[in-house]
């Protein structure tokens, strides 16, 4: 112990009187922070001025249609437009429109999906509040399948807008299927 703090001792004389080492041990690491965190500001406000141009159809035209457009419009991120070239589109002109890149994404919504989601609903519902024994209540019922959302991305979209769309999509269908299935357990529920 007796030779460590002559050592310190040194050595922190030694840094006392390196005015360079002193600033590169405590000033560079500030300057550091400061410069990355001006740069991704700036990164995230260029980003974020330019909304992307997507196309979305609906053609369930019924909740879901209207709430996912609800939810993408929330969002800000998205410049939605339901018509091309001043006529609603078909599927099949959506995705030229996106191969073209006059959209970035097209979102279409299939006609029945909140249909299914409703009856998704009811048998979820039904299935946890029957009585008796689940397997054989669970082979019983019909299996409702909900139509997949179709969208289609231009190859120049980044994997974080992919990424981003995909989740806000998402989120908002579990959003919508929970509504659902509260509306059809207070539906089956005595009160």
């Amino acid at each position: 112990m007796g030779k460590l703090w002559p050592n310190v001792f040194k050595e922190l004389l030694l840094l006392f009187r390196d005015y360079a080492g002193l600033l590169v041990i405590f000033l560079m690491p500030v300057v550091l922070v400061v410069v990355v965190t001006l740069v991704q500001q700036n990164v995230l406000e260029t980003l974020g001025e330019t909304k992307i141009r997507a196309i979305f159809l609906d053609r369930d035209g019924q909740t879901v249609g209207i709430r996912l457009e609800e939810t993408l419009m929330q969002a800000g991120t998205l410049e939605l437009a339901k018509e091309w070239k001043g006529r609603v589109t078909e599927v099949e002109a959506a995705r030229e429109s996106v191969a073209k890149g006059d959209y970035q994404i097209a979102i279409i919504v299939p006609e029945g999906t909140t249909k299914a989601f409703i009856d998704k609903a009811k048998n979820a519902a039904r299935n946890s509040l029957s009585s008796g024994n689940i397997k054989k209540t669970s082979h019983e019922k019909n299996i409702t399948t909900v139509p997949d959302l179709m969208v289609y991305f231009d190859p120049t979209v980044t994997e974080s807008v992919r990424t981003n769309v995909v989740g806000s999509l998402e989120r908002a269908l579990i959003g919508i299927e929970t509504d659902e299935k509260i509306k059809a357990f207070a539906a089956l529920l005595p009160l």
